[in-house]
């Protein structure tokens, strides 16, 4: 399955001639929002009657509300039938999952081909705004595809 994910977004990119996850959105029809949200909450998408949206805390530096964008674009297109505030609510389903998938989705659209497993994870980890977790996971699973 998490190869999936990383060719669903290497597909956006070589479809639309971008990784940027703001144009991506926009090709897509998929709003972006900036508002005020709880700190503990970075953002979230969700599909009204037909109208689809990325919410982003507006809090968010430039480096990290990028990667919330790519994360929930990830949501969108490879979870897009899935409720995360339901499940975690009403039921005992683990999402850890369906976020690592986003986060490799976003990992994937953002890092591509531009960076190598040469560059420092620590490195990238204070550029980028991204936990050392999801750019080893990253790395690990492009490695091995």
């Amino acid at each position: 399955m998490t190869e999936n994910v990383l060719l669903t977004a290497k597909h956006l990119k070589t479809k639309y001639g971008t990784g940027d996850p703001k144009e991506l959105c926009e090709l897509l029809g998929i709003s972006v929002i900036f508002t005020d949200l709880p700190d503990a909450v970075d953002g979230f998408y969700f599909e009204n009657d037909g109208r689809r949206a990325v919410i982003i805390n507006r809090a968010l530096g430039a480096t990290r509300a990028l990667f919330c964008i790519a994360h929930e674009l990830g949501h969108a297109l490879l979870h897009k039938d899935m409720n995360s505030y339901f499940i975690s609510e009403n039921t005992n389903m683990p999402l850890g999952r369906y976020e690592r998938e986003a986060d490799l989705f976003a990992a994937e659209l953002l890092f591509g081909d531009e960076y190598t497993p040469l560059l420092d994870i620590e490195h990238l980890s204070a550029v980028t705004g991204l936990s050392r977790q999801v750019i080893d996971s990253y790395f690990k699973l492009r490695t091995s595809a």
